[in-house]
Order: C-alpha cells, then sequence, then structure tokens
C-alpha cells in the first residue's frame, strides 16, 4: 500500500539502529493504536448517531481529513528526507 511504501522511505536517511528501533515503535506500538482508534471512533459515533447508514457521512469526513493529513505529512517529511537522500547521507 501507499503507506507502507511512504514509511519505508521514511527510514532511510537513519542508521541501522534507528531504523530498527523506528521500526519496532512504528510497526508494534502505533500501527495497533491506530486500528484500535479508528475501532474506538467508530464506537463513539455510533453512541451519539443511531445506525450506522447515518454514521456515513461523519466517517466520510473524518477519513478525508486523515487522508488530508497523510499527504501533507508526506510532503512535509520529504523537505527533510530529500536533501539527505540527494547528499547521499543516507548509505
Amino acid at each position: 500500500t501507499l503507506y507502507d511504501i511512504t514509511k519505508e522511505i521514511a527510514y532511510l536517511p537513519l542508521t541501522s539502529l534507528d531504523r530498527l528501533n523506528g521500526k519496532t515503535a512504528i510497526d508494534g506500538v502505533f500501527a495497533r493504536l491506530g486500528k484500535g482508534s479508528g475501532s474506538l471512533t467508530y464506537q463513539a459515533l455510533l453512541v451519539f448517531v443511531p445506525t450506522v447508514a447515518a454514521c456515513t457521512p461523519y466517517v466520510a469526513a473524518i477519513s478525508l481529513a486523515a487522508g488530508g493529513f497523510f499527504v501533507w505529512s508526506i510532503w512535509a517529511a520529504s523537505k527533510k528526507i530529500e536533501p539527505a537522500v540527494l547528499s547521499s547521507e543516507v548509505f
């Protein structure tokens, strides 16, 4: 997926030890936290909105906001990663 590719690219300028620690934190903790928070958000919406069908506009708005944040974060990260890659600090 696009997320996995960009996540791996973000590790390029790191040393081997930093890459290992970063992958452990991201894959082990934050991936599970993200899945759990998505489930919790849906359950919270169902408390305030009576049906799943009625939750659809809210889920769409949250998804679009998350997608926009994802695109912005990739753009911001590329500003930091690109100089390191171009100056051969990666390897």
